[in-house]
């Protein structure tokens, strides 16, 4: 595939992936395919890059598995593999590919691990990519990183690049280009963000922060903001001290099979305060983590199926649970005209949620209780 170069402008900046992923969309649903993403070093950006506009025909599951213990005991990667090879090592990605192919039923499999922390100017900065697919045989491409002092972000979004162009070069059977393309795009000139994502790096920052404070583990659940939350947490460095796995969960029957009850999601209620909090207890019940993070909603279009088109586009529920109390729960809506993106739309989702969390933190008491006046505790109805 041609390399992308272009000037990294708060403009160019929030929609930066979509071309190329708009291409790898094209090309799953023309041959009937469809993608699950299991992430680690990339940290929901995958997930977030690929849930554009008509996303939910190629892909329905996702997790992002930022820790060991998480790449073990919820993805499934064999204890074995990580011991031997370690856990950014190409053999974990084709393991994590793997896993999630057999765990999803999906038709293809993407998954990433390794190191974007700078360690000194010796150590390499690299991203193993695996791709996993029935009837074939998987593969992983290593890519090096410049080893300088970068935004995450920016690292991210070139790991997203080069996993999705050679997704393209691994459905295509280019198995020349595929072993020797080693990037898919470079920044001409980096200038300063998007508000949005200054404004969300912010909040990130200060939950991560809240966190280790309370030597506490963070895990996600996403449906409509689909791996923003995750990756604007992995975007800060130290996000791995404090956040442990994150689920994408784009329909009812991922859901369900994370643990929340399908009968409460009938006849459109999957949009609803009751859902949020289910998908928060799931995911609680999952892991060890002390806090939980879930939304489910719409993003900038009409749900059309049945019972569903009442709901409007940007209202997103979500539900922050703080182990050993009641979930807390919001309402958000955000504005979505016709000329909104939904890229848009989600940082502004995405900085709602954390604003939310941030908050409830910031009442804990030095006992890591709450202080939440006893008649609104458990609901908060807000519309940011």
């Amino acid at each position: 595939m041609e390399k992308i170069k272009l000037v990294n402008t708060p403009n160019t900046e929030l929609m930066v992936n979509r071309h190329l992923v708009q291409v790898f969309t094209k090309e799953l649903v023309n041959r009937g395919m469809d993608v699950t993403i299991a992430e680690g070093v990339s940290g929901g950006s995958l997930i977030d890059a690929i849930t554009i506009p008509g996303s939910t025909r190629i892909i329905h599951i996702g997790g992002v598995f930022y820790s060991r213990n998480s790449k073990i005991h919820e993805l499934g990667v064999r204890k074995s593999v990580i011991d031997q090879y370690g856990e950014y090592s190409p053999e974990t990605a084709r393991e994590m590919a793997v896993a999630m192919l057999n765990k999803s039923g999906a038709s293809l499999s993407i998954s990433s691990v390794g190191q974007i922390e700078p360690q000194n100017i010796h150590f390499p900065l690299y991203a193993s990519i695996g791709y996993a697919m029935k009837g074939k045989i998987p593969q992983v491409k290593t890519i090096l990183l410049p080893n300088q002092n970068r935004s995450r972000r920016l690292v991210k979004n070139e790991i997203t690049q080069c996993a999705f162009s050679h997704a393209l070069h691994f459905l295509r059977n280019d198995v020349g280009v595929f072993n020797q393309d080693e990037s898919a795009f470079s920044y001409l000139s980096m200038s300063p963000s998007s508000q949005e994502i200054i404004t969300v790096d912010i909040q990130a920052k200060q939950l991560i922060s809240q966190l280790k404070e309370r030597g506490m583990r963070l895990s996600t659940i996403e449906s409509c903001t689909a791996g923003a939350i995750a990756s604007a947490i992995t975007d800060i460095s130290g996000a791995s001290q404090v956040y442990d796995m994150g689920w994408l969960a784009y329909d009812e029957n991922v859901k369900a099979r994370l643990g929340v009850p399908f009968p409460v999601m009938v006849n459109g209620n999957v949009y609803s305060l009751k859902v949020a909090r289910e998908m928060a207890e799931a995911i609680l019940k999952r892991s060890s983590s002390d806090v939980v993070i879930a939304t489910t909603g719409t993003m900038e279009t009409f749900d059309t199926r049945p019972f569903h088109s009442d709901t409007l586009p940007g209202t997103i529920y979500a539900a922050v649970i703080i182990r050993g109390h009641e979930p807390y729960l919001t309402k958000i809506l955000i504005p979505c005209p016709l000329d909104k993106t939904r890229e848009k739309v989600k940082f502004e989702a995405t900085s709602a949620v954390l604003t939310f969390a941030n908050d409830l933190l910031l009442e804990m008491t030095s006992t890591n209780k709450v202080d939440i006046d006893s008649q609104l505790a458990g609901t908060f109805l807000q519309d940011f």
